[in-house]
């Protein structure tokens, strides 16, 4: 019964192969034919096969090789891409670390390490080699994205001034409030650091532009001044080789700062500072 439902398959299926085969005009002959036709119609059949097999759609693949010049294009986008990045430059773009910018000894001046807002990228500029659209600021050797007034740089920018120590080029440096990030000899003046020319010591009270050092303001505290503050002298300082002028001393506050020294807390001027030791050192100075 099995080999009967196998044969029944095996006809079917001749059948309808039969039935795929390219019409030819002469198929509708009279059925008498059949015989003599059937050898004849499956060599035409085999025939028709073989061109089939030759299909010319195949040689249409030498097009797909041509393909190769595609790949060779695309090569050549991609090194022109690759020196497109080399010259690319992010100076002044904002960034968080130094990974975010590009160029050569590219490094980012982070907000919470320097107080540039947002963090500002650099680039070394020790052979005056900034890339285009930057300045080589020569005092620290790094470019600046260059300006011809404020409304070329970032917001909470501006263009040129003065800062640690050093006049700046035409290039976008942080916007100041307080006088802290201008330095010793400077002081924030709308916004940008100006030389201050001052020759008050420390501790000793102020304006803006009278201290040798610079004048530590309320700015510079932002919303957490000492209650009762007034403006004093001070110097921007570092704790591990102390400079401060004489009876004082450095001390960490954010930054080194100078502060006076005292012994009791009748030795400190203001009414808002107090005697402590600031570091545990056992050498106390009059803080807020």
């Amino acid at each position: 019964m099995r080999n009967w439902f196998l044969l029944g398959f095996l006809v079917l299926a001749v059948g309808l192969g039969c039935g795929s085969r390219p019409p030819h005009g002469d198929d509708d002959d009279d059925d008498d034919n059949a015989d003599g036709d059937a050898d004849s119609d499956a060599d035409s059949d085999s025939d028709a096969d073989t061109d089939t097999d030759a299909d010319t759609d195949m040689d249409a693949d030498t097009d797909m090789d041509a393909d190769t010049d595609m790949d060779a294009d695309t090569d050549a986008d991609t090194d022109t891409d690759a020196d497109g990045d080399a010259d690319v430059s992010t100076v002044g773009d904002a960034c968080v670390s130094d990974n975010a910018c590009e160029g050569t000894d590219a490094e980012c001046l982070t907000e919470a390490d320097t107080g540039w807002q947002d963090g500002y990228c650099v680039a070394g500029c020790a052979a005056d080699d900034c890339p285009e659209g930057a300045v080589c600021w020569d005092d620290l050797e790094v470019c600046l994205d260059a300006c011809n007034g404020d409304g070329d740089c970032r917001s909470g920018y501006v263009c040129g001034g003065y800062l640690f120590g050093g006049a700046i080029p035409d290039g976008c440096v942080m916007e100041c409030e307080g006088n802290i990030p201008c330095g010793n000899g400077y002081f924030c003046d709308g916004g940008r650091c100006q030389p201050s020319g001052g020759n008050r010591g420390v501790w000793e009270a102020c304006t803006d532009d009278e201290c040798e050092g610079f004048c530590l303001v309320e700015a510079d505290f932002g919303a957490a001044a000492p209650d009762g503050f007034t403006s004093v002298c001070t110097e921007r300082c570092d704790p591990a080789n102390d400079t401060c002028p004489a009876g004082s001393r450095c001390a960490e506050a954010g930054v080194g700062l100078c502060f006076p020294e005292c012994d009791s807390e009748g030795d400190c001027p203001a009414a808002w500072d107090t005697c402590v030791d600031p570091d545990g050192g056992g050498q106390t100075v009059c803080a807020f």
